[in-house]
């Protein structure tokens, strides 16, 4: 897009008149501002010499203002326009920023009119939750003695005075990102007491629709509301209505997988919690003890900062509002406002302010798509978007709608108009197409959830054989959550991966580097020292960190006699730890800082262990950590500042140049790719309600106390439909960055599964649902078979594991550890129970390779090869193809086996247990691990991992019988997967358990700390008996 069409002409050109502009997605905005700001230096009614000074123009990120000031700055160096030569000149003075950017400069540029010292400090979200936090405790011991206090939390009995700081600062948090004031609150509040009084307690309706609920032919005849409305009790309900009835009707109108019914029982609860109202007056004073506690913590709060001589982002708006509003005079002629469907109301009153309320002195031009208003989360408020608009229009601004699209092909933007009509309704208005293109929408369907990542990257794989450029390539994500997956799933495959959802010290490695480093600052550190050991660079179990923790109140935990109070198996390595600890602050106080940084990776060996334990993208993160030490020491040499700059530094510059996008949708605004690949596609969009027990909405305050919680609920319903709004919005941002190419991941038996399991929420809130209600059939669906996945989803194990040849000529570490990993062994379960059963036989298959006729622990002919048979079932488990004949006949086949009807039905009787075996959620299929010992690594793949009732279990199975014999000799192997689960995960297994397909049974494995401690061990001696004997005679 080179000219400028007739919309944007307008746009730039029209400066005496106040425009909003809404710019659809891929319209031109950012040509389009660039463009009417050289305008405006060009023809607009500015004072020489003071051009840039008297033009404003304000942008949503950072980035957003550095490329409108890289393209202005750009065009004004190349013009001809002597005018413009004499203003790029003077560039520096642009006034192009954030709106937070902008408060900031005002208030350093007048400091005694809200009384800052314009030396301040920004205080950085992390930090300030620490201020606020502190502050927060000092206030409530204020009110130890409160009696409301007191009362409040005997009412909210599970709630101590901890978890009630907690509530406090999150709904400080609240309070600040809605931009209510304290006493904005407690007015609310008091007009909503107010308005309550005049609700009469009429029980009918509730009545009328528990009638229409009992009577419904669709309700289940076993249900547990049909049994109430059967039973006496209810009677005596519609005789004598009263509150104390509505725990027993809540406790049967929760959830049901019929939709007739589920909305008559929302009407029910609905109609409950509006009769319950009457009974919030009864919370006043809690409300009035919250504000009062609010109040304290606002004053507490901002001495701490000032003692810091800090401001956080809300201070830098509100001060900059009280200059605004004080006799100062800030005059611009031109402001320019992007991305204003992510504003709030205190910014859209520093925006009337600086324009004197819409006047005519001052010309407005602002930017906007409420089709992308997306940052809820951050305050951003559709509606003050919607008003400010409407006051403007009121005012005779000009309002334009760009939508000639000069991003996505015209096949994209015909979808687009056919879908986003009905899914965000009157706000879409169609574009138009101004590239080629005949790409339909796909859907890549595949059946197992576990496998999200696989499948994308064989999509992925095949786009980049065809010839197509990493970086012209992104996964969106809805949240961070998994990105982590597909990004090692990519790397497995040698392709690069940006994945952007990481600050550089969120990185595991540097992480733990700086962990060390704080400890190394100060040997009285206790939790840093405490997580060095706790760290793979020492590598202490959890049961020997909580030992040091409690010495910790009464001793020095550096110390080697505590060496004799730690499980065995840590001894040595809390000695090492110790050694290396000490020998490091010696070289601490001798060493340059990035001499000593690199000290610190030799000593501790962090390439070898860190690319063993988090992949061989920290090998380059460690490199990063090293030249930032070089860079900084040119500043200074304090570890301290350098770890404070290190946990602060944005390295987004340093990304590779070509490789994969992985992103959240929020953090791919604004940017496009050619390839767009959606993933969380049936995902629940709704968060779980935070677990606040106090909440803050358009009527005050909500607080969760029992029978009383009406109003509370209320307000987790507005935040709901609020929330389904925005994704609605956040889903056709996602489709928009698509150039060339829309894909959508989706797990064919997702939705079938989550009905079954009366996750019925998890279907109707998603954005496959979203596109299902549309009616859109012009799709193209691609559903590779499970050979295709299987294929391709075993990494190979030499570029996973093999840390060989993986480092720069640079690496500054060379020692002795690869030429021992060079002959490194993987150890398996199965290999440790061969050894245990017969060491000849182990030694013969899985020393010399030789192939021999090996039978598994409870298995019998019965026709197949075991092994085959075990092969066969075990493949279906973790694909679970639609068509079981012919994935038998398939498999039979190619592992030479005739297909007759015995071995059909012999096969389709194990098939039929694996689905009978299932419940809960199946976290992971295949789970493939390499969980670390002391002398080596056990390389292993779990049959399936579940979550049933917030519990971990471990499925093994089998497909003969089993007898007692062969549970003892399995049940090593449950042993060994539940430790590197453990370890791996850091989640709790709850329990491990053998199931035999062979006739349904079940078999739960003792996995009790001792006894799988026992098998590690064992396991361990093993390993140092196959280690230390090479010849067969060994093993007789």
């Amino acid at each position: 897009m080179d000219r400028l069409n007739r919309i944007q002409n307008i746009a730039v050109n029209t400066i005496d008149k106040n425009i909003c502009l809404s710019a659809g997605a891929g319209t031109g905005k950012t040509k389009v501002l660039t463009e009417r700001f050289l305008n405006i230096l060009k023809n607009g009614n500015l004072t020489k010499g003071y051009e840039l000074e008297e033009i404003l123009a304000i942008t949503y990120t950072n980035k957003a203002a550095f490329e409108m000031k890289s393209k202005i700055k750009g065009a004004l160096s190349k013009s001809k326009d002597n005018k413009l030569k004499d203003i790029y000149k003077f560039f520096s003075n642009a006034q192009i920023f954030t709106i937070h950017a902008f408060c900031g400069e005002l208030i350093r540029k007048y400091p005694l009119a809200v009384e800052v010292d314009p030396e301040f400090e920004i205080c950085e979200p992390l930090e300030a939750e620490d201020i606020l936090r502190d502050a927060t405790n000092t206030v409530l011991k204020k009110y130890e003695n409160d009696m409301r206090l007191y009362e409040l939390l005997m009412e909210l009995s599970e709630i101590d005075i901890r978890k009630f700081s907690d509530a406090i600062i999150s709904l400080y948090d609240d309070l600040k990102n809605k931009s209510y004031s304290i006493d904005e609150i407690s007015f609310k509040n008091s007009e909503f007491l107010n308005e309550i009084s005049k609700i009469k307690t009429d029980f009918s309706t509730l009545i009328y629709w528990i009638h229409e609920l009992g009577n419904h032919k669709k309700l289940a005849s076993n249900s547990k509301f049909r049994k109430l409305y059967a039973g006496d009790d209810i009677k005596k309900f519609f005789e004598s209505p009263n509150f104390d009835f509505f725990e027993k009707i809540r406790s049967c109108v929760q959830d049901s997988k019929n939709k007739e019914i589920y909305e008559i029982m929302g009407k029910i609860r609905l109609e409950m919690l509006r009769l319950e109202l009457v009974n919030e007056p009864k919370n006043q004073k809690y409300y009035e003890l919250i504000t009062d506690i609010l109040k304290d913590i606002e004053i507490e709060y901002t001495f701490k900062k000032r003692e810091k001589n800090y401001l956080d982002y809300e201070d830098l708006q509100k001060y900059a509002l009280k200059i605004l509003n004080s006799e100062i005079d800030i005059e611009y002629k031109y402001i320019m406002v992007d991305e204003f469907q992510d504003t709030n109301k205190i910014q859209t009153e520093i925006l009337k302010k600086l324009t004197n309320n819409l006047s005519d002195n001052v010309n407005l031009f602002v930017v906007g798509d409420a089709k992308q208003s997306i940052y809820g989360f951050r305050g951003g408020d559709l509606s003050q978007y919607k008003k400010f608009v409407k006051e403007m229009e009121s005012k005779d601004c000009i309002s334009l709608d760009m939508n000639e699209n000069y991003r996505s092909s015209s096949s994209l933007i015909e979808s687009f108009n056919e879908l986003f009509p009905k899914i965000l309704g009157e706000e879409y208005t169609n574009l138009n197409a101004n590239l080629k293109g005949d790409e339909k929408i796909k859907i890549l369907e595949f059946c197992d959830d576990s496998k999200e990542s696989v499948v994308a990257a064989n999509y992925i794989d095949s786009l980049i054989k065809a010839g197509i450029d990493k970086k012209d390539i992104a996964i969106l994500f809805r949240t961070a959550k998994n990105m982590e997956s597909f990004e090692s799933e990519l790397i497995s495959r040698n392709i690069s991966v940006n994945n952007t959802a990481k600050k550089f010290s969120e990185f595991r490695e540097i992480r733990d580097i700086i962990v060390l480093l704080k400890a190394l600052s100060n040997n009285r550190d206790i939790l840093n020292i405490l997580a060095y050991f706790k760290s793979p660079l020492v590598g202490l179990s959890e049961n020997s960190i909580f030992k040091l923790a409690l010495r910790s109140k009464d001793t020095d935990i550096l110390n080697f006699e505590l060496e004799k109070e730690l499980d065995d198996r840590d001894k040595e390595l809390f000695n090492n730890g110790i050694s290396k600890y000490f020998t490091l602050r010696e070289y601490k106080n001798v060493l340059t800082l990035s001499e000593f940084i690199a000290m610190v990776v030799k000593e501790l060996r962090c390439y070898e262990i860190f690319r063993m334990c988090f992949g061989k993208n920290s090998i380059l993160n460690i490199d990063k950590l090293i030249l930032l030490s070089n860079e900084f020491e040119k500043k200074s040499l304090n570890l301290e500042e350098f770890i404070n700059y290190v946990q602060n530094v944005v390295l987004d510059g340093e990304k590779t140049e070509d490789a994969v996008t992985l992103m959240t949708i929020h953090k791919s605004k604004g940017l496009e790719f050619d390839h767009i690949i959606l993933s969380d596609f049936k995902k629940n969009l709704l968060k779980k309600p935070t677990e606040n027990i106090i909440k803050i909405g358009e009527n005050g305050l909500g607080i969760k106390i029992k029978n009383r919680e009406s109003k509370y609920y209320f307000i987790i319903e507005a935040e709901k439909l609020n929330e389904l709004e925005e994704e609605r919005r956040i889903f056709y941002v996602a489709a928009t960055r698509a150039k060339k190419t829309l894909t959508f991941l989706s797990c064919k038996y997702k939705e079938k599964e989550d009905i079954e399991k009366g996750n019925e929420n998890n279907v109707k809130n998603s954005y496959h649902e979203l596109l299902k209600n549309t009616q859109f059939n012009n799709l193209k669906i691609i559903s590779p078979s499970y050979e295709e996945v299987l294929r391709n989803s075993k990494p190979n194990i030499f570029e996973k594991l093999n840390m060989i040849g993986d480092f720069e000529n640079n690496t500054l570490i060379r020692d002795e550890y690869f030429d021992r990993n060079k002959q490194f062994r993987y150890y398996s379960a199965s290999g440790y129970m061969a050894f245990k059963k017969d060491p000849v036989s182990f030694y013969r298959t899985y020393i010399l390779g030789d192939e021999i006729e090996y039978k598994p622990e409870g298995s019998e002919y019965e026709g197949i090869d075991p092994i085959k048979r075990g092969i066969i079932v075990h493949k279906y488990a973790q694909f679970c193809p639609s068509d079981i004949d012919e994935f038998l006949k398939r498999e039979l086949e190619q592992n030479d086996i005739a297909v007759t009807n015995y071995v059909l039905d012999l096969l389709k009787d194990r098939i039929k247990n694996v689905d009978k075996s299932q419940r809960g959620t199946i976290l992971h299929r295949e789970y493939e691990f390499y969980y670390p010992v002391k002398n080596g690594i056990i390389n292993g793949f779990i049959d399936q991992i579940r979550e049933v009732n917030g519990d971990i279990e471990i499925i093994d199975f089998k497909t003969g019988h089993l007898t007692k014999e062969s549970i003892e000799y399995y049940k090593l192997q449950l042993q060994i997967y539940t430790r590197a689960y453990e370890s791996i995960s850091g989640k709790h297994v709850k329990s491990a358990i053998l199931i035999s397909l062979a006739d349904n049974t079940e078999h739960e494995i003792d996995i009790s700390k001792t006894s799988v401690d026992n098998t590690i061990a064992d396991f361990e001696k093993f390993i140092d008996f196959v280690e230390t004997h090479d010849k067969i005679e060994n093993y007789y």
